[in-house]
């Protein structure tokens, strides 16, 4: 049994390894992806102003937001394209099975989580400086720094964020390799639900998922909560792969 378990283990870790190199695509297109939120993030997100005879005064409020929003829409996408037929055919340059497989893949969306989550965090900073040089009006002085404490906490959360995203797109990635129908079942189930919610002027089954786990006011209940729903997640995903032929 031990040694059955240091074989996997040793496969999971070249497999792992492996990926780190050869899917460098997928961090070259965070950059991107990033980049390209920090342009997006120049507008403000809200705005207030009061004014009088003499002072006429503007609040434009800017945030973040943005590039985390993109980081988890990168997580998720990310995730649907290394369960395609390209990237699956690759575990078979490995003596492996679909349980190394699925491993190295989880790790390599941990890995790819974290990097994700540090960079957005980080990238709030860039957006402070890009704006300060390109506009010193709106940015006269930092009312308040992050501690590093904050910032720890900042890019674990975001990690945790972008590796439940990333657990979303994974499952339904394997979805759509057992059955193309369910390219067009999904998001039509996902924007039919909303419409229905939206006709019915309620929130919806959507709105009230997500906040469960992002109004979660605890940190070590919200941890227990992503974690205990990844892991589920990936179960699911481990368990369907099996209806899939040996190279299919």
């Amino acid at each position: 049994m031990s040694l059955a378990n240091a074989r996997l283990a040793e496969v999971v870790k070249k497999q792992y390894l492996y990926k780190l190199k050869s899917y460098s695509n997928v961090f070259s297109s965070l950059v991107m992806v990033q980049m390209i939120a920090i342009l997006m993030s120049f507008g403000s997100t809200s705005s207030s102003g009061s004014s009088t005879s003499t002072i006429d005064l503007t609040v434009n409020k800017y945030s973040s937001d943005v590039i985390i929003a993109f980081t988890l829409l990168w997580g998720f996408i990310s995730a649907i394209i290394i369960t395609t037929k390209a990237y699956r055919y690759d575990d078979f340059t490995f003596v492996s099975n679909r349980i190394s497989s699925h491993l190295s893949n989880i790790l390599f969306l941990l890995t790819a989580s974290i990097i994700g989550g540090a960079c957005g965090i980080l990238s709030g900073f860039l957006q402070k400086v890009l704006m300060y040089f390109f506009d010193y009006s709106i940015i006269r002085e930092y009312s308040h720094l992050a501690s590093p404490s904050e910032l720890l906490l900042g890019i674990i959360m975001t990690t945790l964020y972008v590796f439940f995203f990333s657990a979303f797109g994974y499952v339904i990635g394997y979805l759509v390799q057992i059955h193309k129908l369910f390219i067009a079942t999904v998001p039509v189930f996902l924007l039919g639900s909303m419409f229905i919610s939206a006709e019915q002027g309620n929130e919806g089954w959507i709105v009230r998922f997500f906040e469960y786990y992002f109004l979660e006011p605890s940190v070590f209940i919200f941890f227990l909560k992503i974690i205990g729903t990844v892991a589920i997640l990936y179960t699911i995903t481990i368990l369907m792969s099996d209806k899939l032929d040996v190279r299919t």
